[in-house]
């Protein structure tokens, strides 16, 4: 879990009969039941969830410059994430293929060292 919990926030949290797990998760491998329910692949298992909560951190794409790209068609949220929507290289947003790095393209924390996996494949396309 990233920074502090208040107590209100750990009670609710107590009420599920959660479990965590340690992961990336990518919109490829959450599928949405007839029934509300998730079906998530981590790692090598499936596994079937009622909710997903993101303890890390989430995805701000409410900057006045990312509020103008949706108004305009182009950029969309990802309905399951909470973030923008982007190409298989986690950083061009769709449908304007503008690249975008941080919050808004990434279910996590907001340290810069989580984006630099994004960063790097950004840079490697650019020269390669």
């Amino acid at each position: 879990l990233g920074g502090p919990t208040t107590s209100i926030s750990a009670a609710r949290l107590e009420e599920f009969n959660y479990q965590m797990f340690d992961s990336f998760i990518y919109d490829e491998d959450i599928s949405i039941n007839q029934d509300g329910t998730f079906d998530v692949k981590i790692q090598n298992t499936t596994v079937h969830a009622n909710y997903i909560i993101n303890a890390t951190g989430h995805g701000r794409h409410n900057s006045p410059i990312l509020d103008d790209l949706k108004k305009h068609g182009l950029a969309e949220i990802n309905p399951n994430l909470g973030i923008l929507k982007t190409r298989s290289n986690s950083y061009t947003i769709e449908p304007s293929g503008i690249a975008c790095i941080g919050p808004s393209t990434h279910f996590g924390t907001d340290g810069i060292e989580s984006f630099a996996q994004y960063l790097e494949r950004y840079v490697k396309d650019l020269v390669i």
